[in-house]
């Protein structure tokens, strides 16, 4: 009997291009206002895959980061990450998500050593170089300013006044 893994690697390799062949979500619903819908995708068929056997993990390992999903708190963790197993000509879509507690830790940083957030954030995108990037913000807290409730009273115009330096 004959196993999949007892295929070469470049057949291997082919076969699982045919997986490669759905966009991630933040490319599907590239027009649409960003939300937490780009974080869970149900079909990962390639991740799956990978986790079967040692050989499929080899072979699919390039593949599993086309598409980058990071959170601003784990910036410091997948630099190296990158660097290391020469990633950088793989991802092909990077998308950044921060958690309201991500952004008061990096503020916190910001304030207390001078680490600011967007050096990191710059850092990741020059160190995976994606062809597409998605910035996706923490939700906002419910008991501030909504958008759509301002917008049909101001006809949705917002103003606010200019102070003048004379």
């Amino acid at each position: 009997m004959a196993f999949l893994t007892d295929l070469p690697t470049e057949l291997l390799q082919h076969i699982i291009s045919f997986l490669e062949d759905s966009e991630p979500p933040s490319i599907q619903n590239l027009h649409e206002n960003p939300s937490e819908a780009l974080l869970n995708s149900p079909h990962h068929p390639i991740k799956d895959l990978s986790r079967t056997c040692h050989r499929l993990r080899q072979t699919t390992f390039p593949t599993l980061f086309t598409n980058l999903k990071v959170s601003l708190d784990a910036i410091d963790n997948i630099l190296p990450f990158i660097t290391q197993h020469s990633l950088r000509t793989k991802v092909s879509t990077l998308l950044l998500h921060a958690t309201t507690q991500a952004l008061e830790t990096a503020t916190a940083l910001s304030i207390s050593t001078d680490v600011r957030p967007w050096v990191r954030i710059l850092a990741l995108i020059e160190s995976a170089d994606p062809h597409a990037l998605t910035i996706l913000p923490p939700p906002p807290p419910s008991n501030t300013f909504s958008p759509t409730t301002s917008a049909s009273a101001t006809n949705g115009l917002s103003t606010s006044p200019i102070k003048s330096s004379t």
